[in-house]
């Protein structure tokens, strides 16, 4: 914009819309076929031809935008309002989120954690069966996690869990206060 508006606009006069067109026209005309390019030396158009220009490898659906981000003690990455599931012994970690047009594919460092649709289902969360589970197993599986998995199931069982660790934190202070 500034080497056109320098050199284009500067000190010239327009009748109408159509002497604008016809002004520009001819103007890029000279600067690209006519005239040598102060920072090169060389006719734009010339140059062009010597260049060995090639097409682009990466297709639009193909091609991965990189984020980083820390995986959650949900053991799940989180991106602009959606989340991606990954293995439980990521959690805490570093992950590379390799955004395409339709999914997403997850690595720590060279490791491949999985690929989830970009857009979930249920809007919100992609869950992988196998990485559900390893939160069960996993020795650091934070019970809110597991507690979230259960949850992504089914909304409904919110009112069951809530009563569970109720009725288990009433039971444990009841045992405190009343020493066996």
């Amino acid at each position: 914009m500034g080497f056109v508006k320098g050199n284009f606009f500067c000190g010239r006069q327009f009748k109408d819309r159509d002497d604008l067109i016809e002004q520009m026209q001819a103007w890029v005309t000279y600067v690209n076929r006519e005239r040598k390019c102060d920072a090169t030396g060389e006719i734009p158009q010339v140059r062009l031809l010597k260049e060995s220009l090639k097409p682009c490898a990466h297709k639009a659906e193909t091609y991965a935008f990189k984020v980083s981000v820390v995986v959650r003690p949900t053991a799940r990455a989180h991106y602009r309002g959606m989340e991606y599931s990954v293995p439980a012994d990521a959690i805490g970690q570093t992950v590379t989120l390799h955004l395409q047009q339709t999914q997403v594919s997850i690595y720590l460092a060279e490791r491949h954690l999985g690929d989830h649709p970009r857009t979930p289902a249920n809007g919100k969360s992609s869950v992988l069966h196998e990485h559900a589970q390893q939160l069960f197993i996993f020795k650091r599986g934070k019970p809110f996690a597991q507690r979230q998995i259960l949850l992504d199931l089914d909304p409904l069982v919110e009112p069951y869990l809530t009563e569970l660790v109720t009725s288990a934190s009433s039971n444990l202070a009841t045992r405190c206060r009343d020493p066996l």
